[in-house]
């Protein structure tokens, strides 16, 4: 049970997507902007991710490489998150009124994210539950990372910050601060 907390925690805080990996950052500018399209946004990365890692993994293990065409991972991974974000937009589009004003995220931003943990699955070899439980809390990771940044972006609005530091270059410079951090906890952990 141990090793699965602390796999947890690895995929969600220490080797975050965005902070780690540096992976669907494109949101950040928009984080101050429309709190419920942020909200929105984040919660449909947590279903991509989850449902692009299981279907990726299922056809990377079962399907390329039994047949020797690992080489076209990338391609079929893009089309599978291509496919699953579209799904998500056309269902959320006819349930959510926050979709009709606006893309609650970059849509290439967070497909990068997405295609970034779906490759580090298959280049650590996860299994599919173990994959799919890893797109699972790297996503949550990411939501957390975005609310994160959404609360520091309301409290910097009160303060004395340099007008050159404010917007996004306060939130890459909270973001920074909040990747140390995330990676101190690895070295709690021994």
């Amino acid at each position: 049970m141990m090793n699965f907390v602390v796999f947890a925690v690895e995929a969600a805080l220490i080797s975050n997507i965005a902070l780690s990996y540096f992976l669907g950052l494109s949101p950040f500018p928009e984080i101050g902007k429309n709190k419920k399209q942020t909200c929105i946004g984040a919660l449909a990365m947590v279903i991509v991710m989850t449902l692009s890692s299981l279907i990726c993994g299922v056809i990377y293990r079962y399907i390329l490489v039994p047949a020797n065409a690992m080489q076209a991972k990338t391609v079929v991974f893009v089309v599978v998150i291509l496919a699953a974000s579209g799904l998500l937009a056309l269902l959320l589009r006819k349930r959510t009124a926050a979709l009709e004003e606006g893309k609650p995220f970059p849509a290439l931003a967070v497909n990068t994210a997405v295609l970034g943990t779906v490759l580090v699955i298959v280049q650590n070899d996860y299994s599919v539950l173990n994959g799919t439980f890893y797109g699972f809390m790297a996503a949550v990771g990411y939501l957390i990372v975005i609310a994160m940044l959404s609360a520091i972006d309301d409290e910097l609005k009160y303060s004395d910050v340099p007008k050159s530091f404010r917007g996004v270059p306060i939130l890459l410079v909270a973001a920074g601060l909040m990747a140390i951090a995330f990676h101190g906890i690895e070295v709690l952990g021994g």
